[in-house]
């Protein structure tokens, strides 16, 4: 009988123990939602005190916390948890709660002050972790651990502001104790390119490729990208290795909390400003590059696109040498002149400068007359004596209109080409016809003979 009683208080007192610490819990989570650090941040919260009357907000509003929920707790905890905290009040009937104190907006400036930043963290270490090792310097207003938003993993580092700057700067001198030499190491884990700066370096890389491939290789380039290369692998290989150590080292929480480092925000805000800058300066060099390398590609497509267009001109004829003449094929007089042919048209307009004309064009279903002249000095010649051709508006042909008719010139040429080569295979092999016809003949009457002889010859 004496067992049992002393089971039960036992089991009492555990009880009571447990409700205790729950209620703690409870107290702990409302006053962290009712803080100034954290009302400053909860926007929710912050429009529910000023809608509400007189800054009471209903417990029921936080029974639907995930944070109180998981605590398992009800309204008679959370109102008993309410009546022993300095910081918040409940109303008459005990279905509301709210500050004693009124809140206080702090500015950023202020936070940043009494906040510290922390890196090295490892993923297994949590916000209560950091809450009951960074207590002995001070009370904590608030504490964050940044995730990533497509892994939700830990990015290795954290900030923790505390009630009192004096609190922080403890905290700080604490860590340097230990660590010595870490104010001269880089602050700050920060990502070594944005989207911007990838989508420029691709780019970049494509223009490289386009450019590479329309000009001779650089071996000595080559060589140099690659060796570039070689050595940014090389500078991020013990990074990768120190990361994979660190995550399959097993270390005590204490050992962790050591390797931890430790500075104050302001620290860390001039780390990031100088961060960004070289951001901004390496965006700046990269679009700088990219615009070098446009105008490289522009300027080399261009001297294919001149070198394709000088291909189709033909050898014999240069830039500048042919004169345009149009006619009104409506008008019986430039008919008639249009009708006369190439040879009249030559002799009877064109016989002072008889010696600088190449060829004088009648173009089929057209009103164009072309005069190709030996030279382009001669066409600017013809061009400038008013009295050859005074009757006609005569201009020299150009740009898209000369390349055209070059074009043409080179087309009919090769057709030309074309055809005779054709006519010649022709008449090889009817020659080879006509000989294989007169072979077949040969045998076919040297088998159709018969020998005869006579009687004599017996």
């Amino acid at each position: 009988m004496e067992v049992d009683q002393t089971d039960k208080i036992q089991e009492d007192t555990n009880s009571a123990s447990n409700k205790k610490q729950l209620r703690k819990k409870i107290l702990d989570q409302l006053e962290f939602y009712f803080s100034d650090s954290n009302l400053t941040k909860d926007r929710f919260l912050k429009q529910e005190i000023k809608n509400s009357t007189d800054g009471f907000i209903y417990l029921t509003t936080f029974l639907q916390f995930n944070k109180i929920r998981n605590l398992g707790a009800n309204l008679k905890e959370i109102r008993k948890s309410i009546k022993k905290s300095d910081l918040l009040e409940l109303n008459e009937d005990e279905s509301m709660v709210r500050r004693k104190t009124q809140f206080v907006e702090l500015t950023q400036k202020e936070i940043d002050k009494k906040t510290i930043y922390v890196e090295n963290v490892p993923a297994k270490l949590t916000n209560e972790d950091f809450k009951t090792y960074f207590e002995q310097f001070g009370k904590i207003s608030y504490i964050s651990l940044p995730k990533f938003q497509t892994t939700n993993q830990p990015k290795g580092f954290a900030f923790i502001e505390f009630d009192q700057k004096s609190d922080s700067k403890r905290a700080i001198e604490a860590f340097n104790d230990q660590s010595g030499e870490q104010d001269d190491k880089p602050i700050g884990k920060f990502p070594k390119c944005n989207a911007q700066i990838i989508e420029l370096e691709k780019k970049i890389k494509k223009l490289k490729q386009e450019i590479s491939s329309m000009e001779p290789e650089d071996s000595e380039n080559d060589q140099k990208t690659s060796g570039n290369k070689r050595e940014i692998d090389s500078d991020n290989e013990p990074e990768k290795k120190k990361a994979k150590q660190i995550s399959k080292a097993e270390k005590s929480k204490k050992e962790w909390f050591n390797n931890l480092r430790v500075v104050s925000k302001k620290k860390w805000l001039k780390s990031k400003e100088k961060f960004l800058q070289n951001q901004k300066l390496e965006m700046g060099r990269l679009k700088e590059e990219l615009n070098e390398l446009n105008k490289k590609l522009n300027d080399l497509k261009n001297d294919q696109r001149q070198k394709i267009d000088e291909a189709k001109k033909p050898d014999d004829v240069t830039s500048g040498c042919i004169l345009k003449i149009e006619l009104n094929l409506n008008d019986p007089k430039d008919y008639e002149i249009f009708s006369m042919g190439r040879n009249r048209f030559r002799e009877k307009y064109l016989s002072t400068h008889e010696d600088k004309i190449a060829y004088v064009d009648l173009e089929k279903n057209s009103n164009k007359i072309l005069i190709r002249c030996k030279s382009n000095q001669f066409a600017q010649e013809i061009l400038k004596d008013k009295t050859c051709l005074e009757n006609f508006s005569k201009t020299l042909l150009q740009g898209e209109e000369e390349n055209t008719y070059f074009e043409k010139i080179v087309s009919n040429r090769n057709k030309k080409h074309e055809k005779k080569e054709r006519k010649e295979k022709q008449k090889s092999d009817k020659k080879i016809t006509e000989i294989k016809q007169n072979s077949n003949q040969v045998q076919v009457e040297t088998k159709s003979k018969h020998v005869k002889f006579d009687d004599n010859d017996n």
